[in-house]
């Protein structure tokens, strides 16, 4: 990277081109967006719609927060909702979800 930064080895998959985008230190803030967004669309197409019932999922978990935060009067177990979120994840990508993979 153009400020030092240790690269890493070689990033495979569709984000391969956004990754030696931002190492090169050239490309605009645009480009890069785009191209992260692009490796993203990809990997959605790759996966089918289990993230985006993941997705949908967790956005009602937070949902779920939110209706319970009046004026902070009520603490939120983060650790709980993390769970939910991973039980999630398992029912929906069981054939490929890794909960050590963070």
């Amino acid at each position: 990277m153009p400020d030092g930064d240790k690269v890493q080895g070689e990033i495979g998959g569709e984000y391969r081109k956004a990754y030696r985008q931002i190492c090169d230190g050239k490309s605009s803030d645009d480009d890069l967006a785009i191209g992260v967004t692009e490796a993203t669309i990809k990997k959605i197409q790759k996966y089918g719609d289990e993230p985006i019932q993941i997705l949908v999922k967790a956005v009602e978990i937070c949902k779920e927060i939110q209706a319970h935060l009046p004026l902070f009067k009520n603490e939120i177990n983060k650790a709980e909702k993390i769970e939910q979120v991973e039980k999630i994840a398992e029912q929906v990508c069981m054939d490929r979800y890794d909960p050590t993979h963070r």
